[in-house]
């Protein structure tokens, strides 16, 4: 539905029928919400570092970062493995917006590579005839809680002395042949907490 069509028509949006994501929350956490307000500390309070901690604990992985959210995330993570001008990122071609504008930001470029039609993720196959001199990480996309070839990306990256950059926003505690968390394998990765993922927070990455 255009916006213009909600601006100018007034359409009440309560009505809508069909929700991108509906969030179920418990007592427990409502109170848990309700006591961060009364603290007055909405942002950097003690709960950032306790769920730091313990998502980091539930995942296996030593450190986990708290940002506002996962564009956030992806941009800090591919400025960490040391991204910038004219460098590549071999990215999915079907996959959130921020997943290529934040190579963009940092003036490096996204290369597409098609995605396979069984899970929808990176499509291994393709990935190596776009690979070039210029080439710095290999971002792939856990999509809908399916994982990607993980055994073949890392075979490549190791291959051609490349990055992984995991983009697990929609794969919370998915995993790998089941055994590795999608999230766990790669150099680095990221999460979203935005409502229409798995585990929600409101916001954040």
């Amino acid at each position: 539905m255009p916006i213009n069509d909600v601006k100018e028509n007034g359409i009440d949006l309560s009505r809508i029928k069909i929700p991108l994501a509906q969030v179920n929350f418990t007592k427990e956490e409502i109170d848990a919400v309700s006591e961060v307000i009364k603290s007055g500390w909405l942002i950097f309070g003690k709960n950032v570092g306790i769920f730091e901690e313990n998502f980091a604990e539930l995942i296996g992985v030593k450190h986990a970062i708290a940002v506002n959210s996962g564009s956030s995330a992806l941009l800090v993570a591919l400025q960490s493995l040391g991204v910038g001008r004219d460098d590549e990122v071999i990215v999915p071609d079907m996959s959130f917006i921020s997943t290529g504008t934040a190579c963009l930001y940092l003036g490096a470029r996204p290369v597409f590579v098609d995605i396979n039609l069984k899970n929808y993720c990176l499509d291994v196959k393709g990935i190596e005839e776009k690979i070039t001199d210029k080439t710095k990480v290999i971002l792939p996309v856990h999509y809908w809680g399916h994982t990607a070839d993980m055994g073949n990306i890392m075979e490549l990256a190791e291959k051609y002395n490349l990055k992984i950059l995991e983009d697990a926003a929609e794969a919370h505690l998915s995993t790998y042949r089941g055994k590795n968390f999608a999230g766990t394998l790669g150099d680095i990765a990221i999460f979203s907490f935005t409502p229409s993922k798995p585990m929600a927070t409101g916001e954040g990455g």
